[in-house]
């Protein structure tokens, strides 16, 4: 019973629609997914052009890809504030904006250090605000049907890197680097579309007929069952209609303290009120009073989580306890996020999952360097374009089936991340020595296997770790040392190859990078399968109690 009144507390209170004007946003976060992967993977096949233009070191010119790419994970804190400040439109709006400034910018560099800045920082800035924006969107639309919505939408991101390699490469065919950058620009600001279709969910207004849910089985007796009424808001002319703010702000104490009462046992936990109630309900106290429940990116933990929710054992237990414990946490966010994540760092089990997914990013290497080798092995430049196009394809449907399998099929997800790590290393170790291109296709398809799952599993691996409560700021602090890693790495492997001249090391590195987060997640899933098992012999111990105690009563 405890259960189910939580489960149903949670539909009166959690407003995301799953599905209406969700799909729309779904549709949205797919295109600037595709514009976001696609500009920041593409930029191995335009590194070649930087390249023979400037004629710059290795390491220098792979500044602009990795500045890019880094600064779209590590603005991650800032973009967040803004959207809390402002709106999830506004900030993806903005981003789109500044995302085709700066690669309109960048098509006039009359240097690289000026591209860096241009192309690789601003450019940066922009696709992060609306890259981000778009995932806090649909983590705010829906819930039950999120797993669904976000493999929907993060197919983009698989998209857009299979169409934009070749793009690229077409277009530096056609035109030079310039001209090519000129028309990125142009897909760029069709993220300002896209961030144009992410309706705030913030305030509503609702009528007097949007709210009916009675229903005919909840209430025993007929009687009572007519006299009461589900939640209506009335637009008497005494008063304008108000605007409710995502909870029952402008209903006044008296209504708020109702909804916390589970005492009558005949009336189903869906809350009625009968007309009487309703009617005792002073309306002075409209507006003075807001509360922003479940749809504020602060206030959502599990905003950034791309499962779906019903398979979190503790999703319903948090609505057990009303609607003031999440105004307890509105009120004390300020004061305990840096806290929080001073005392992350504190867990063994966070440090290991840091370290794991920071080793990962040095995917970047990958992606930056590989079509460059292929061709220094005599290997045409589109067949190298090929590869990330073949990486992309292979990305998309495992971001798909990744996420599918753990929720339907209940693989552990740690196990997914682990043998995808493993397969990173080996397919990274093996591609320099690969000479033919039905051999480096192999190793791409292998990569993109690696490469979609990790990303895939990020936050389901890190709410199965820490919980769901933890996510949002454990995903923070992820986020901004993967974009640190995702900046230095190209260069680092590029400092290698003008070192050595030979790409055999860059690529070895970067296998060992895969190893290292291999072998700490091992120690993540042993910690974490001995603690399951401690915490189960705990739950049989506690069963065992209560059915002792019972057994004497009777």
């Amino acid at each position: 019973m405890a259960k189910t009144g939580a489960r149903n507390q949670k539909d009166n209170t959690d407003l995301a629609p799953d599905g209406g004007w969700g799909w729309i946003v779904c549709i949205g976060t797919f295109f600037a997914n595709f514009i976001a992967d696609g500009t920041m993977f593409s930029s191995g096949v335009q590194m070649m052009a930087f390249l023979k233009y400037f004629g710059e070191t290795k390491a220098a010119t792979a500044w602009v890809s990795s500045s890019q790419l880094g600064l779209s994970m590590m603005m991650g804190p800032v973009v967040s504030f803004l959207i809390v400040k402002y709106s999830v439109r506004t900030v993806a709006i903005a981003g789109g904006v500044i995302a085709f400034l700066g690669t309109v910018a960048g098509a006039f560099s009359p240097n690289l250090t000026v591209l860096i800045f241009t192309y690789g920082v601003i450019c940066g800035i922009g696709i992060c605000f609306f890259f981000l924006s778009s995932i806090v969107a649909v983590g705010l639309y829906f819930t039950q049907r999120r797993a669904i919505a976000t493999g929907i939408a993060m197919s983009g991101s698989g998209l857009g890197v299979i169409v934009y390699p070749y793009l690229t490469q077409l277009l530096l065919d056609m035109y030079d680097w310039r001209n090519t950058l000129l028309i990125i620009a142009a897909l760029c600001l069709n993220a300002v579309v896209c961030g144009a279709l992410f309706r705030p969910l913030t305030r509503r207004n609702i009528d007097s007929s949007a709210c009916k849910c009675l229903e005919e089985n909840s209430v025993s007796d007929s009687d009572e069952r007519r006299s009461m009424l589900s939640f209506r808001c009335k637009n008497e002319d005494s008063f304008s209609p108000t605007k409710i703010y995502n909870s029952t702000s402008g209903i006044g104490e008296e209504l708020k303290s109702f909804l916390n009462t589970n005492k009558n046992d005949n009336i189903d936990k869906r809350q009625f009120f009968s007309e009487q109630h309703l009617n005792s309900i002073k309306p002075t106290d409209v507006g003075k009073t807001e509360y922003h429940f479940f749809l504020s990116p602060r206030l959502r933990s599990d905003v950034f989580y791309s499962g779906s929710v019903n398979f979190l054992p503790s999703y319903d237990c948090k609505f057990k306890n009303g609607l003031e414990d999440e105004t307890e946490k509105a009120k004390e966010n300020k004061d305990s996020l840096f806290l929080s994540c001073i005392q992350m760092f504190r867990q063994l089990r966070f440090t290991l999952l840091l370290c794991c997914m920071v080793m990962w990013t040095s995917q970047s290497i990958t992606m930056t360097y590989i079509p460059d080798m292929v061709v220094s092995k005599g290997i045409p430049r589109y067949h190298a374009a090929m590869l990330i196009s073949i990486i992309g394809v292979t990305n998309t449907v495992v971001r798909i089936l990744a996420g599918f399998t753990v929720d339907f099929f209940h693989v552990r997800s740690i196990h997914l991340y682990l043998g995808a790590l493993c397969l990173g290393a080996i397919t990274n170790i093996a591609l320099p020595w690969c000479d033919s291109f039905p051999l480096l296709a192999t190793c791409a398809v292998g990569f993109g296997i690696c490469m979609g799952t990790v990303v895939c599993l990020r936050t389901i691996l890190i709410a199965d770790i820490l919980g769901i409560d933890q996510l949002t700021v454990a995903f923070g602090i992820i986020a901004f040392f993967q974009g640190f890693t995702f900046i230095i790495d190209p260069p680092l492997a590029g400092f290698i190859y003008d070192m050595t001249g030979s790409y055999v090391y860059p690529f070895l590195m970067t296998g060992c990078f895969y190893i290292i987060g291999a072998i700490m997640c091992a120690i993540l899933l042993f910690i974490h399968h001995h603690q399951d098992i401690t915490e189960t012999r705990v739950e049989i111990v506690l069963e065992a109690d209560e059915v002792g105690k019972q057994n004497g009563k009777v």
